[in-house]
């Protein structure tokens, strides 16, 4: 949320494990951007909370409150569309592994004529999208969508190994 608020995109999550003795290296992660690394986050050391007499987990995050006003952009406002979108959702189960983050980055670029993508749910290994397909021009009919959908699940299977609930 504070990404999107700040109209910060391209923002990749990733657990990992940091060598810093603040953070649990298991059990830790970065916030990037490109090569810069927006903060970190995950459980403190129980090394640390042991030398402050703390025995409860703690989580915790640091932001580079710098590079957010850096990488920060003035929102751009698009006018209301003329023509509705058609909504769907989507179930797919993926490997143990998968990055949902970049499942829905590389979905929302595989067509122009998806407006936005949501994940709306997880249960499991099944991932529902809620999908937005829309034209600027014209209302899409059902036949556009089967095809855009078609093309958007075969590149999902075939990319990521996904396989789709039917």
């Amino acid at each position: 949320l504070l990404f999107y608020r700040l109209n910060i995109s391209d923002v990749e999550i990733r657990a990992t494990a940091i060598r810093k003795s603040l953070w649990h290296p298991a059990k830790s992660g970065v916030i990037e951007i490109g090569d810069s690394t927006l903060g970190r986050f995950g459980e403190i050391h129980p090394e640390v909370l042991k030398k402050f007499g703390i025995a409860d987990q703690i989580n915790a995050f640091e932001l580079d409150i710098n590079l957010l006003q850096q990488f920060s952009r003035e929102p751009v406002f698009k006018p209301i569309p003329k023509y509705p979108p058609q909504i769907e959702d989507l179930t797919i189960s993926f490997p143990l592994g998968t990055k949902i983050g970049e499942v829905l980055r590389d979905m929302k670029k595989s067509n122009a004529f998806i407006s936005d993508i949501n994940l709306a749910s997880t249960y499991k290994d099944f991932y529902t999208f809620r999908i937005y397909y829309q034209n600027p021009e014209k209302t899409l009919t059902d036949a556009e969508v089967t095809k855009i959908r078609a093309k958007l699940t075969d590149f999902v299977c075939k990319k990521f190994g996904g396989l789709v609930k039917v």
